[in-house]
């Protein structure tokens, strides 16, 4: 008897998932976050873009799109932060500066499939892989999410996208198991492929596995799009087992992440088999010039912004003599 279609391609996922994985847990100690996404297509440039970053009259107008979804009631009474107001707006209109991410390959096998427009184009299926600290508390977030909505200076620095694993606002979300990726910045940084790799979902298997989701999962539209006590046990949990460690946001810690992504990225990117002593040195440039100028057009007093920058060549020297 064939195996069914879907579970080769779930075969594929581990693989693929096991080498991610194999690669990152050389540099870390961590706990590894493993997500999913499913696209019906291979949409080239746009391919994991938050839809907000495609249109700039959308992003300078993220705020007043809030306060519509106010004026017309789609925002319930208990969404008063900026992070909810954000997932609401994913939620009924697709704009936000959030990425839909799945924890379970199957729904993301059913959006890599399903869309009936598509259905003459092979699909991808993303698997994501990220140290658990790229998940912070949601204190911290919504401190970094209140930052962007101010009409002064947006001091999130752009490359320090954030993992969203904790939101159980609505019922869509606890269906698909949903999380998503939260992208700070003004404009679109994509996410390195350090920390994540898409698999072909060939067009002419998509209809099967459509029906062997449903038939071996009951993963439908109907089960993934529905219109406390598990949670509460959830929150004793992480109570109880973790260590809570309250972290402020600002400029000094907005570097100071970017150079733990940077150095945990190059030590994963040096283990590849391609790994390009050039590409790594022009790679680190890159860095170097993004984040001084990030600082430079920061709104903050002279004094500061050169102590920033002395930090940030200081902290790059000391890169230049390890790598």
């Amino acid at each position: 008897m064939d195996k069914k279609k879907i579970f080769k391609y779930i075969e594929k996922i581990q693989e693929t998932l096991e080498k991610i994985e194999n690669f990152q847990r050389k540099h870390t100690d961590e706990k590894i976050l493993v997500a999913f996404r499913g696209e019906p297509r291979d949409y080239k440039k746009t391919k994991l873009m938050p839809s907000i970053f495609r249109s700039s009259e959308t992003l300078n107008k993220e705020s007043y799109l809030f306060e519509l979804m106010s004026d017309y009631g789609m925002l319930e009474f208990d969404k008063n932060r900026s992070i909810d107001k954000a997932i609401e707006s994913q939620h009924y209109l697709a704009i936000s500066r959030m990425l839909d991410i799945t924890f379970s390959i199957l729904p993301a096998l059913y959006f890599a499939c399903s869309n009936e427009e598509d259905m003459s184009e092979d699909g991808v299926l993303y698997v994501f892989c990220f140290p658990e600290h790229y998940s912070p508390h949601s204190a911290y977030l919504e401190d970094i999410y209140n930052n962007v909505m101010e009409n002064g200076e947006n001091i999130a620095y752009a490359k320090n996208f954030k993992v969203i694993t904790h939101s159980y606002s609505n019922e869509r979300i606890r269906a698909q198991s949903g999380g998503f990726i939260f992208f700070p910045g003004n404009d679109y940084v994509p996410i390195d492929s350090i920390y994540c790799e898409g698999i072909r979902i060939c067009a002419n298997d998509k209809r099967e596995i459509c029906l062997e989701l449903k038939k071996l999962f009951n993963v439908s539209k109907a089960t993934l799009f529905p219109e406390k006590n598990v949670r509460a046990q959830m929150i004793r949990k992480i109570l109880k087992d973790e260590n809570y460690t309250k972290r402020e946001f600002s400029v000094a810690n907005e570097i100071d992440a970017c150079f733990d992504r940077i150095i945990f990225e190059v030590e994963v990117y040096r283990q590849k088999d391609r790994f390009d002593e050039v590409e790594l040195q022009r790679r680190l440039r890159k860095e170097k010039d993004d984040l001084i100028s990030y600082i430079k057009f920061l709104e903050i007093d002279m004094n500061s912004k050169n102590e920033y920058i002395e930090k940030i060549n200081t902290k790059f020297e000391v890169l230049g003599k390890i790598y």
